[in-house]
């Protein structure tokens, strides 16, 4: 999937989509249904809480694989890179055995999303790179933003990559939202990547945005829960559909929810989903990448 040479015009932008990839739902994220949004900015930024969940909150109880429980339990490191103003957190994988020199992967989540949802993938690429993943400003453990912009994301996925050490071009892989990212960073700053995958990032001809133009989906995050499993049981597929993988559901759900004032509620601000994205001339910023004078649809 990840394909790099020598010089500018050998390397790719590899855009990757399923089932909503190209249809006019943007993606098929994991939230928690029935969220209300607080109003109030200042009430917002004040419920944010630096207060570590409890391990045995974070422990998975349903039955999973080995491979699944071989990779959450995998040596990581937990770190921060500041960056104008707000605490950008990563998880870092070493790359196993440690090589000098090398390349890294950076993963960038979703909208809502966080670095965890990486967490159980990131481990099986370390025998090559350096591997890290970002909490995007305004999700995960990642501080708040009272403006969030497209230039200042690219900036902190610049940051996470010096500060996680990912070597000379590095490889970028972005997941819906994120993928979005990826465009912006690889429109800036593409001679400087070895190459990019862009995952479920729904890039749709101009037509087919005028006939069924994307809409903001429901983010907001001030749903209050009594107690951290009332809120976990609210964790479902949207939109609904089987799940044969119920292990990981509860995996990102228990590290999706913090402590508020209140009660428990999940971590992103609902501002830093706001419908700008749409605004974001995606198209133009994928068919105009610095990485490649080409692009494959999967």
């Amino acid at each position: 999937m990840i394909e790099h040479g020598g010089g500018t015009a050998d390397r790719e932008i590899t855009l990757l989509t399923g089932g909503y990839g190209i249809s006019r739902v943007a993606s098929s994220d994991i939230m928690l249904a029935d969220q209300r949004q607080d109003p109030s900015r200042n009430a917002r930024a004040a419920s944010l809480s630096s207060e570590a969940v409890p391990t045995d909150l974070l422990t998975i109880r349903a039955p999973a694989p080995d491979w699944f429980r071989w990779a959450i339990s995998h040596p990581r490191q937990s770190q921060f890179v500041m960056v104008a103003g707000c605490r950008i957190h990563y998880l870092y994988w070493a790359r196993e055995p440690a090589r000098p020199g090398g390349r890294g992967l950076l993963f960038i989540h979703g909208g809502g999303a966080h670095s965890y949802w990486w967490s159980y993938i990131a481990p099986y690429f370390t025998r090559d790179f350096r591997v890290a993943a970002i909490d995007l400003s305004g999700m995960g453990d990642s501080g708040w933003r009272a403006h969030y912009t497209s230039e200042l994301r690219a900036e902190e996925i610049r940051a996470v990559m010096a500060a996680a050490q990912l070597g000379e071009r590095p490889f970028v892989i972005g997941h819906s939202f994120g993928g979005f990212m990826t465009m912006k960073v690889a429109s800036q700053y593409g001679d400087r990547l070895g190459g990019a995958v862009i995952v479920d990032s729904p890039i749709r001809p101009p037509e087919e945005e005028a006939r069924h133009p994307l809409t903001r989906p429901p983010m907001g995050n001030r749903r209050v829960y009594e107690t951290f499993d009332a809120a976990l049981a609210r964790f479902r597929l949207m939109p609904e559909q089987p799940c044969d993988n119920p292990f990981i559901v509860e995996f990102i759900g228990r590290h999706s929810l913090r402590r508020a004032e209140d009660g428990w509620v999940r971590k992103f601000d609902s501002e830093a989903m706001g419908s700008r994205r749409f605004g974001e001339p995606v198209r133009e910023l994928f068919a105009g990448g610095r990485l490649s004078r080409r692009a494959h649809l999967w």
